[in-house]
């Protein structure tokens, strides 16, 4: 095995340890920007999950509202069914002048 000094090693020239802090500033650069883009790709994503998510809230409100508006009616035309027309009247004066549209037609 060959020994080297230290001191007879050579020194590197002016123009590679330019060069090698050049190369570091460039990768250093490039790291800087991926990381930009990985943020920018983060942001983009959280935006798209959030409409989604407002989406299916618009869709569940809509849901429900059908629902509640369906569930009246039917509620409505059972008691229609079992009570008869009078007892459907006495929910108010819009059923009043639904019952009396319908014995109009009759």
């Amino acid at each position: 095995m060959i020994r080297v000094a230290a001191n007879q090693l050579p020194l590197p020239s002016r123009r590679s340890l330019l060069a090698e802090e050049k190369q570091r500033r460039i990768e250093e650069k490039q790291r800087r920007i991926e990381a930009e883009e990985r943020r920018i790709e983060e942001k983009q994503r959280r935006i798209e999950a959030e409409e989604r998510a407002n989406k299916e809230a618009r869709l569940a409100r809509w849901r429900v509202l059908a629902g509640t508006i369906l569930t009246c009616g039917l509620l409505f035309l059972l008691q229609w069914a079992l009570f008869g027309p009078g007892a459907a009247a006495a929910l108010g004066v819009r059923a009043a002048a639904f019952v009396g549209a319908a014995k109009a037609l009759h």
